[in-house]
């Protein structure tokens, strides 16, 4: 039952919707900042300065496909139901564009509070009821009349409002955090910077570091396990795509999905510790090679569908690698190196044939030590923010259900 005052209504009645464009290749990298689906897993609220890609498109084509103010994008496909439809409210003025895998939620009249409906459509109701919606097998999708048909609480505009200003005192706590992360990880990236080129040496190293191609100390694996349960094969946990994407380290005690696989996969495929994952494919090339390590065995945790292992030849070199990965230099080389259209992927031959500097296995294993201890700092106020961000949810579960209600001024 809701409480007096709100009512009960359709996205659909709220917002019109409308699929992103898609472009070649030569199209990305300049030109219009481009929302895509990693900018909406990543921002509940999103600002021009916080979309990394950009597009070169023609004028109609962006008059048609513009981002304003106000408007909510939502992922249109994705990996698994339980990361469909996750949304981010443009509050900016500066026209953007959004690409294919993305929906674009515009508001038909001023019913809904632009910042209200950042946390009303993280609701687990919403949430719930999008995931039901979700269509498909080894990829779920959900198009634009399934978004429309789902139901969502509205209190009348000014408990909008008050809701929003409430809960954003928590997301200001949040943004504390998240400006001492960002501190912590742009001095990992200047040490990592000296220390994974040989400007900068360790105490007790010297000595020329060769230059070889990734295929030369390390074996890559393509993996061909889909998500799909087989009768007849074992049961697996399936490491994933966003499992690789969001996280730096791949370890024993996450929740992975469960899918089946061959013996034979799960002998090739499954993880053991010095392994380093890359995405292989993704949306734009900007998202190619993005590395997690693996740091021990884990035979019950299989590499899955649009990933790479990078399996080293020499035990204890990594953890370097993983973090080789990581430098601009390598990344703007595969990104270029990916083929696609709406789609883009590595062949094996462009990871293998990668060019990186490689020093002893000794001092392999002392850098990444150096760099490993500046990631505890980055994990270590991560965790603070996750506390917060668990603080939060259970506040908006009360606020946006109307079991507890904020007070109005007009009511004080």
């Amino acid at each position: 039952m809701l409480p007096e005052g709100w009512r009960q209504t359709k996205l659909g009645d709220l917002y019109s919707f409308k699929n992103g464009l898609n472009a070649e290749k030569s199209a990305y990298g300049a030109g219009t900042k481009f929302v895509n689906v990693m900018d909406v897993f990543g921002n509940d609220v999103l600002t021009a300065d916080r979309v990394v890609g950009s597009i070169t498109v023609s004028k109609k084509q962006l008059a048609n496909m513009t981002v304003e103010r106000g408007d909510v994008l939502f992922n249109r496909t994705y990996e698994t139901a339980e990361e469909i439809a996750l949304s981010a409210v443009y509050l900016d003025d500066e026209p953007i564009t959004f690409g294919g895998f993305v929906i674009r939620g515009r508001p038909v009249s001023n019913a809904v509070f632009p910042k209200f409906s950042m946390y009303a459509l993280q609701s687990s109701s919403v949430r719930r009821e999008m995931i039901r919606r979700a269509q498909g097998g080894i990829r779920a999708n959900i198009g634009q009349g399934d978004i429309a048909a789902v139901s969502i609480a509205l209190p009348p505009r000014q408990e909008q409002i008050r809701i929003a200003d409430l809960l954003k005192t928590w997301d200001e706590a949040i943004e504390t955090v998240d400006k001492l992360i960002e501190t912590a990880r742009a001095q990992k990236k200047a040490l990592m910077q000296q220390l994974l080129t040989g400007k900068r040496r360790l105490p007790g190293f010297e000595g020329a570091w060769e230059r070889v191609s990734l295929g030369e100390v390390a074996n890559i694996l393509v993996s061909n396990v889909d998500k799909k349960n087989v009768t007849g094969e074992r049961a697996v946990q399936l490491c994933n795509y966003m499992d690789v994407y969001r996280a730096t380290e791949i370890v024993a005690g996450t929740h992975y999905m469960v899918a089946t696989a061959t013996s034979a996969q799960i002998g090739k495929f499954g993880l053991r510790g010095g392994d380093v994952l890359i995405t292989k494919d993704s949306e734009t090339p900007a998202d190619i090679a993005v590395s997690a390590f693996v740091p021990e065995d884990n035979p019950g945790l299989v590499c899955g569908y649009h990933l790479a292992i990078i399996r080293p030849q020499q035990a204890g070199i990594g953890r370097f690698l993983k973090y080789v990965f990581d430098l601009p230099d390598v990344r703007n080389y595969f990104a270029s190196r990916a083929n696609g259209a709406t789609r883009f992927g590595l062949t094996i031959d462009a990871i293998t044939s990668a060019p990186i500097q490689l020093p002893s296995q000794d001092e392999c294993r002392a850098v990444a030590e150096v760099i490993k201890f500046a990631d505890a700092d980055v994990a270590s106020l991560t965790g603070q923010r996750n506390h917060l961000e668990i603080e939060k949810r259970a506040l908006m579960q009360q606020l946006l259900t109307g079991k507890r209600r904020v007070k109005l001024e007009e009511m004080a």
